[in-house]
């Protein structure tokens, strides 16, 4: 059974981790102030996801570019479930030069607009995302 609110998270148990200063875990204790849910934070993914395997939190909150990475990169990637979390929609920007022709910024919106649409830019992201 995959937890689907954060009410479920609350009633299931444990402590939800967090990088220290990060987004993730302060946008989560905004959503979820009013339900109790208890948190902790600590400076690292590594750090969090040691603690979550020694039985000192449930659940890891984090973005999920960086989180995939990190667990790859510390062995834990084949130990843990992801399940999507919308804490907030976000946007990220390609920013060009005035001096770069309007023709190559319309080219380059057409083909992240493919890429998007096709799926293709997740699995890049998915890939090559090292946005630790």
């Amino acid at each position: 059974h995959h937890i689907s609110s954060f009410e479920e998270i609350k009633h299931s148990g444990g402590t939800v981790l967090g990088v220290r200063a990060s987004n993730a875990i302060r946008l989560f204790e905004k959503k979820t102030r009013h339900l109790g849910i208890p948190t902790e934070v600590v400076p690292t993914i590594e750090q969090n996801l040691k603690k979550m395997f020694a039985g000192r939190g449930r659940y890891f909150v984090y973005n999920n570019y960086s989180l995939i990475d990190g667990a790859k990169v510390f062995g834990f990637h084949d130990k843990i479930v992801m399940i999507p979390l919308v804490l907030r929609e976000t946007y990220h920007w390609l920013v060009f030069s005035k001096a770069v022709p309007r023709e190559i910024v319309g080219k380059a919106n057409e083909v992240l607009h493919e890429l998007r649409e096709s799926g293709e830019l997740k699995s890049i992201y998915e890939k090559y995302g090292k946005l630790q």
